[in-house]
């Protein structure tokens, strides 16, 4: 035990865990001068981030990954916006290029209007409450999308179904962030969003090698995800955020919490329920921990309001190029006269699916090859970020995106519609990684109290974006060439690359998450330290 044994330095009281000194079931050493510097927090000496980050690798890890699987790849089925999952499908109303528009933009809409109050309901009354209830009434929402018999019906429906599923896509990456180790977090929270592009593919795949499938069977396989998602949640597969019920003092169920993340990995828990805090640093208030959670809006408005606004600036103009480049450069040469067929409406489509032949499947294979990569390509990123910065990833991946997507349109005019299919494959990959990494990043930089809301509201810009461009880009397709209405929307992707320089991205790539809102300026740091106890505690 000498060997596992805490070393102490006495001369700044920094508590130094060697790394298996969480397992020998000691506690650190403990002073009267430390109680009173954490008193405004909590009686404990160790944070609860020490105990969710210094958790190994293992099934409860895994757990939580499934789950976070099954959850993008329903949301990559619901919202796949390509018109081929839902232009083939058999419905009791008259299908036309305009329906279809409509149906795909309902549930865009319907996911615009909740992302932004899921995360504030998150960042109040918990994350998994949100997420469970998304899911539930996804199931719910689905189901009179799967008895729709008119086309109002099915937009009615479909809108409340983007309602329903808006908690998932606000809350998910927060709660999982929330819920991972310290080590190689970047590739633990990045992984599981393959399963976006394999819900895409899966939708696109159900609907093409099934010609002429009733809208019932379709809409219920689509749901299949949702099913077992919901099954995993109720068996506590997916917990609530420990670090969210501390700062909101419900430490007795945080502590449970550990306790059944601890038990999953065969290991005990070394430190007793008085001796975890929320953070050993010095709080500004006694009642900062409740009062976190009420200022949330606060925290991002007044703080954080230019390093959120860049944020948000970045990713819409990223979502907005990702959304238009799958909706119309699959279609390639063909676009152009799509449109002009369509006559005045806002084309949300870049061709219409009806007026194909059926036996030419080239911009399925196109798309579907597109995705297949995105797939591979979102795994292999995840890998290459455990040695590659934040900032790299971000940056490097919004050139590469506006390369690959400048390639696939001249391999397109040039009729080689296949060759492209790689190309615009790797261009999916690359603007994946970077609204991925941007995601990362504003869950690393901001603190528990405001995490989820400020996440939404980057989520949200994503979900403006998606749902407005499409419209823009067929105004625009309609006065210009395709290839040049194409490389407009490559552009999009080096706007965001000069965005993305205002970001303090990190140069590193783990960055611990913090729970409390940090103090900013030098006055406040001279106040902090004019007050500042001899002694403190420091998380490792």
């Amino acid at each position: 035990m000498s060997i596992l044994a805490v070393r102490f330095d006495a001369s700044n009281l920094r508590c130094r865990h060697s790394p298996c000194c969480r397992w020998c079931g000691k506690l650190p050493l403990r002073s009267s001068s430390s109680s009173r510097a954490t008193g405004a927090m909590s009686d404990g000496s160790v944070t609860v981030a020490h105990c969710v980050e210094g958790l190994p690798v293992g099934a409860f890890l895994w757990e939580v990954l499934l789950c976070a699987f099954l959850a993008s790849f329903l949301l990559g089925a619901l919202c796949e916006p390509s018109p081929f999952a839902l232009g083939l499908v058999s419905t009791e109303w008259l299908q036309t290029e305009q329906s279809i528009q409509a149906i795909s933009a309902s549930l865009a809409l319907g996911n615009f209007l909740s992302v932004l109050v899921a995360g504030w309901m998150a960042d109040r009354y918990g994350r998994l409450s949100v997420i469970r209830s998304s899911i539930f009434m996804t199931l719910c929402c689905g189901m009179g999308v799967q008895s729709a018999t008119t086309l109002g019906q099915a937009l009615a429906s479909r809108l409340l179904l983007g309602l329903a599923s808006g908690g998932l896509v606000a809350v998910l990456m927060t709660l999982v962030a929330e819920l991972l180790p310290s080590k190689r977090r970047g590739f633990y929270l990045t992984v599981w969003c393959c399963g976006k592009p394999a819900g895409s593919l899966f939708a696109i795949l159900v609907s093409c090698l099934g010609p002429g499938m009733g809208w019932s069977t379709f809409s219920s396989l689509m749901l299949v995800p949702a099913m077992v998602l919901y099954i995993l949640a109720r068996v506590d597969m997916l917990p609530e955020s420990p670090r969210h019920l501390y700062l909101v003092g419900r430490r007795h169920e945080g502590y449970n919490i550990l306790l059944d993340m601890y038990e999953k990995e065969l290991l005990p828990l070394p430190w007793a329920p008085d001796s975890i805090a929320v953070t050993t640093a010095p709080s500004k208030s006694a009642t900062a921990g409740s009062k976190a959670i009420a200022s949330s809006f606060r925290s991002v408005a007044w703080s954080n309001a230019a390093l959120t606004a860049w944020l948000c600036i970045a990713v819409f103009f990223v979502s907005a190029a990702d959304q238009c480049m799958e909706t119309w450069a699959p279609a390639g040469p063909s676009m152009k006269q799509a449109v002009l067929m369509g006559g005045t409406s806002l084309s949300l489509l870049g061709y219409d699916p009806l007026r194909m032949e059926q036996n030419d499947h080239r911009f399925v294979l196109v798309l579907a090859q597109g995705y297949m990569m995105e797939l591979i390509g979102i795994v292999l990123c995840a890998f290459l970020s455990s040695w590659i910065s934040r900032k790299q990833m971000v940056q490097y991946s919004l050139l590469s995106a506006a390369v690959f997507s400048i390639a696939a349109l001249a391999l397109e005019q040039r009729g080689w519609l296949l060759l492209s299919g790689p190309l615009v494959g790797m261009q999916l990959v690359a603007q994946a990684a970077a609204l991925n990494f941007l995601q990362v990043f504003a869950c690393e930089k901001f603190p528990t109290s405001c995490r989820a809301t400020t996440v939404a509201l980057v989520v949200c810009s994503g979900q403006l974006a998606r749902f407005c461009m499409p419209a823009v880009a067929g105004l625009l397709i309609r006065r210009v060439s395709d290839s040049t209405a194409i490389f407009s929307f490559s552009c999009m992707y080096l706007v965001g690359l000069l965005v993305s320089f205002q970001l303090p991205l990190p140069s590193g790539r783990e960055k611990p998450l913090h729970d409390v809102e940090e103090e900013r300026g030098p006055k406040e740091a001279l106040a902090r330290g004019a007050r500042k106890h001899p002694v403190t505690y420091q998380t490792v």
